[in-house]
């Protein structure tokens, strides 16, 4: 089974991801206690959610609450509207919407 989410890791905080999203039009649909879910009406789906890193032996660690952590995970992945099926992004878009979104992020945490 082939992989279709894109996953990257950041090191600022989930709540300026969280502004960054809202401000592109993005809304809230699923919250646990380990990911943030969000959608767009275009069908673009984002997963936050953090982990900590230890030096040592245990060099990854998932923290169990979202945002506790200080590295924020991204996971990217586009939803067909028709079938509900999540496909790949192409290297282009998502380098685009990452940029867009980090430097929003950026901005909005400053």
């Amino acid at each position: 089974m082939e992989r279709v989410a894109i996953k990257k890791e950041y090191r600022m905080p989930i709540e300026s991801f969280e502004k960054a999203l809202v401000e592109m039009n993005f809304y809230k649909t699923k919250t646990t206690p380990m990911t943030i879910h969000y959608k767009r009406a275009d069908g673009l789906h984002v997963v936050l959610s953090s982990k900590s890193r230890k030096k040592g032996r245990a060099s990854r660690k998932v923290k169990r609450e979202v945002g506790k952590g200080k590295i924020t995970i991204i996971k990217v992945h586009k939803d067909d509207l028709l079938t509900h099926r999540a496909t790949k992004l192409d290297g282009s878009e998502l380098g685009k919407f990452l940029s867009q979104l980090i430097s929003l992020a950026k901005k909005l945490s400053i």
